[in-house]
């Protein structure tokens, strides 16, 4: 039953996360590039606001306004019913992508502003370091400066968010999966919950946190990987 549900929350919530941490990312790096200017007034409050509206509200407006008035998208599953799933046909992977517009869009919306905020709070310390006005002082263009020096160490911080937030989407997007008729484990845990299934809450939980040590163990490798500081070991040449 978990390993069923657990493929459609890992593509649903797992592209929510990393949509939202690009998305967000790159706005705030931009935030940050023009603080204070027309664009940071208007996006960054913007996406705090969207993401303080409930989940809930975000995609019943969806529902009704794209599904069910305007008919652009199905009202739920990962699928149309009826269909045998098959990976191996690309009619049927447009099926599921089809069906997945409206939940990734509701699961990943709320989840921008967060990213957003703590890109645009790192790059903002980092273009006052003494090392971004030297590399001005070189003459290098500023959208060097802003994206090869900047952003690639504001980045760091943001690795760890964005691993904590992959750990937690493995449970699935609960009240998306529940709107849409998403057969996820956000679906399988409220089941589990009405039925007082405990083998099924006890391996979800299981899931959820070997999943959440794992993404932790990576960024800490990520870490390693992306700040060369790290891989001198603080050794004197």
């Amino acid at each position: 039953l978990l390993g069923k549900a657990f493929g459609w929350s890992l593509f649903l919530a797992g592209s929510a996360v990393l949509l939202s941490f690009s998305l967000g990312s790159i706005l705030g790096i931009f935030a940050a590039w023009k603080r204070g200017g027309k664009y940071d007034a208007m996006i960054t409050p913007g996406m705090l606001i969207i993401q303080a509206v409930p989940q809930v509200v975000i995609a019943m407006l969806a529902l009704f306004i794209f599904a069910i008035g305007l008919k652009w998208f199905p009202t739920g599953y990962a699928y149309t019913p009826g269909v045998t799933p098959d990976w191996t046909s690309w009619t049927f992977i447009k099926d599921v992508a089809y069906h997945a517009v409206l939940p990734l869009f509701c699961a990943s919306i709320i989840q921008v502003g967060g990213f957003l905020v703590n890109m645009r709070n790192n790059m903002i310390n980092l273009l006052a370091e003494d090392y971004i006005t030297m590399a001005r002082g070189k003459g290098l263009s500023e959208n060097r400066v802003v994206f090869n020096y900047a952003a690639r160490n504001a980045l760091l911080p943001s690795v760890t968010a964005l691993s904590m937030s992959l750990g937690i989407a493995i449970g699935g997007q609960l009240i998306v999966e529940i709107i849409f008729n998403y057969p996820g484990l956000g679906s399988v845990l409220l089941d589990a919950i009405n039925a007082r299934d405990y083998q099924v809450l006890q391996g979800q939980l299981l899931i959820m946190t070997l999943f959440m040590l794992s993404f932790n163990l990576i960024a800490d490798m990520l870490y390693v990987v992306l700040d060369p500081r790290l891989r001198t070991g603080g050794k004197e040449s």
